[in-house]
C-alpha cells in the first residue's frame, strides 16, 4: 500500500472509532485479531494489523504497544459483502 493509502485508511478507522473507545487501558493486554477477507487473494496476516494497532493506541484505547502480551491473529472465512477486521482488545 502506498503511504497515502495508509493515512486514509489510519483517518477512516479514527473516524469511524472516535467516542467509541471507552476507559484508556493501563495494564497488560491481549489482542485478537479477526479478518475476514473480500476474496482468496494471498494476503500476510502480519501486515493486516500494524495500523489499526496505531489508530487504537490514538484514539487512546491503550497508552502504548509495548502494553501487549498477546497477539492473536485469525484468518476467518470470506467475507465478499462485508469484508472486516474485528479487533478485540482485553485488559489482563
Amino acid at each position: 500500500s502506498s503511504p497515502k493509502k495508509v493515512r486514509e485508511y489510519y483517518r477512516l478507522i479514527c473516524a469511524l472509532h472516535r467516542g467509541k473507545v471507552g476507559k484508556i487501558m493501563l495494564g497488560r493486554l491481549c489482542i485478537n485479531v479477526y479478518a475476514y477477507p473480500p476474496d482468496k487473494r494471498q494476503r500476510d496476516l502480519d501486515n493486516l494489523f500494524k495500523v489499526p494497532m496505531d489508530a487504537l493506541q490514538k484514539l487512546r484505547a491503550y497508552k502504548n504497544d509495548s502494553q501487549i502480551d498477546e497477539l492473536h491473529v485469525y484468518r476467518k472465512e470470506i467475507s465478499k459483502q462485508n469484508p472486516r477486521l474485528e479487533i478485540n482488545v482485553k485488559e489482563f
